[in-house]
């Protein structure tokens, strides 16, 4: 996005709506990225290259009112919490 970062989307989005729910799909996959994306509201966060079926889990995971983290994302997350 040429002119706006996924981040400042996010926040713009949710601030105008709500209700509405932001899956991220990034080429970045950095703990503090992802944990940005998540402070700024978006409800999932998936690799670009991910599967077509991983995004469709990822959408019916938010759907469920869950959170949803590709495993190569969760575990860069989990990793950087832990130490």
């Amino acid at each position: 996005m040429p002119m706006l970062n996924g981040i400042e989307a996010t926040r713009q989005i949710l601030a105008d709506s709500p209700g509405v729910k932001v899956i991220a799909l990034s080429m970045h996959s950095d703990s503090l990225f992802v944990l940005n994306m998540l402070k700024a509201g978006a409800s999932g966060y998936l690799l670009k290259d991910c599967a077509l079926e991983e995004l469709v889990k990822a959408i019916r995971c938010v759907v469920d009112q869950k959170t949803y983290l590709s495993p190569g994302i969760s575990d860069v997350v989990i990793k950087d919490f832990v130490s």
